[in-house]
């Protein structure tokens, strides 16, 4: 599980905080002088302290397969400021190269970091098991050369994955980073311009031909594994050479034929936050509890809305934010209000014109990542009843997380969609719901 140990800060549910703050000052989501409801993230928001992209934490890149190392493998790491032309490399006497460390073959890697080292890992994979037998990063300094070497069976056939939890690759916006790769001191691969993540397949004498890795198809929102773009093509979808499922978020929309009204997320490689809206560890007065409410305008002549999209996150909370380890049986409230000017009618005693829920909607996990954090899309196709009562008029919707068992600090985050207006209300509270600055990814259909 990720941690997520700095945060955007909400004091009596305004935004005032810009900085990123350490997990121990400000962690907890209830609402008194620390409450925490919202996680952003923003690369022009660059905690100086650590040197590292503002509300992201160290260990952000941490992923589960890469607890720990499998195999034999050296690491150094050479300091340098110089540019890709002349940056140095390791002493003679200290290159790491071919059988000179191995008892059989070896995978030599050379990684120069970018601005954001702790966005960096990388993995050996061996084929065809898909088992991690070596693993490295995240790295704790900027602009070094690090160099490191994974001694493989001359036998065995390897894939090399390198991986950027923020999604912008090691070149060239924040540092000009690169990799190199080898294989007995023979060259196999390179790079550096990249989203989140980078292969190099097949690396052995001992490779069969058909090894390759699979490659990205998207099929409106989701990510389907494939071999080729034939196959992709097959199934009618978007094809994406050297993406993997795993490591990539397809360009996410709204149901392109029935959409009365969307705002499609944001992609995590920008600006984006995801605002807390559930009931946390059992609710007050023990736990918390978030609502957050996305208005919507007139939607003419339309007399019924009949299913709902979304995006977020599912977090659980303790002392510090993690992804939910089984967010399957997180259940949903859905609401619909109406407006009262600009603001959700009656939304502090209720009822709302339409309820849904508490429901499971359908959902899948996109890959690539939010600053460390697994990426959800949800939907509920159809909503039963329909809502009725829009017909030319503006309204709101809240969706917030309900049923958290077994876990009961897995709760849902709300996905940004661009600059605009969403509100969150400390539920049961007497203080109104405050601006997060950020409307909300979300898509009705009629």
């Amino acid at each position: 599980m990720r941690k997520w140990s700095k945060v955007l800060c909400i004091v009596g549910g305004l935004l005032i905080c810009t900085t990123a703050l350490q997990a121990a000052d400000n962690t907890n989501p209830q609402a008194d002088d620390k409450g925490v409801t919202t996680l952003s993230k923003t690369k022009t928001n660059t905690n100086l302290v650590h040197g590292q992209p503002g509300l992201t934490p160290e260990n952000a890149a941490l992923k589960s397969t890469a607890q720990g190392f499998t195999a034999q493998f050296t690491t150094m790491a050479l300091e340098t400021g110089v540019d890709s032309a002349t940056r140095p490399k390791a002493p003679a006497e200290d290159t790491l190269s071919g059988k000179l460390r191995c008892p059989e073959s070896a995978i030599d890697i050379e990684i120069f970091t970018d601005n954001y080292p702790g966005e960096t890992t990388w993995e050996v994979l061996e084929y065809p098991s898909m088992a991690v037998v070596c693993s490295g990063g995240p790295y704790a300094t900027a602009n070094f050369l690090y160099t490191e070497q994974c001694c493989v069976l001359d036998a065995g056939c390897y894939h090399f994955v390198i991986y950027d939890s923020y999604g912008d690759g090691i070149c060239c916006a924040y540092g000009n980073g690169y990799y190199n790769v080898s294989y007995n001191a023979a060259p196999v691969c390179n790079g550096g311009v990249f989203g989140s993540a980078d292969w190099c397949p097949c690396i052995g004498d001992q490779c069969p031909p058909d090894c390759g890795l699979t490659q990205a198809c998207c099929v409106g929102n989701i990510c389907y594994d494939v071999d080729d773009q034939a196959e992709c093509d097959a199934m009618g979808g978007d094809y994406y050479a050297n993406e993997m499922c795993s490591s990539f978020v397809c360009p996410q929309s709204c149901p392109p034929d029935t959409t009365i009204f969307g705002q499609v997320t944001d992609d995590c490689s920008g600006s984006w936050s995801a605002a807390t809206s559930g009931m946390g560890a059992g609710g007050p007065p023990v736990g918390f509890w978030y609502r957050v409410f996305e208005n919507f305008p007139s939607l003419g002549d339309i007399v019924e809305i009949q299913d709902i999209h979304w995006w977020g996150l599912l977090l659980h909370y303790d002392g510090g934010w993690y992804d939910c380890a089984n967010p399957a049986p997180v259940q949903f409230l859905i609401q619909f209000w109406a407006d009262d000017a600009g603001m959700p009618a009656d939304y502090f005693a209720g009822p709302p014109v339409c309820t849904n829920g508490p429901l499971s909607p359908s959902y899948i996990a996109l890959g690539g990542a939010c600053g460390g954090f697994q990426l959800y899309y949800f939907w509920v196709d159809p909503l039963d009843p329909h809502c009725l009562a829009f017909s030319g008029l503006p309204g709101w919707v809240s969706i917030e997380s309900t049923d958290n068992s077994p876990d009961p600090d897995c709760v849902f985050l709300w996905m940004s969609a661009g600059s605009g207006m969403s509100l969150q209300w400390e539920v049961g509270s007497g203080i109104p719901p405050a601006d997060t600055g950020k409307n909300r990814g979300l898509c009705l259909t009629g």
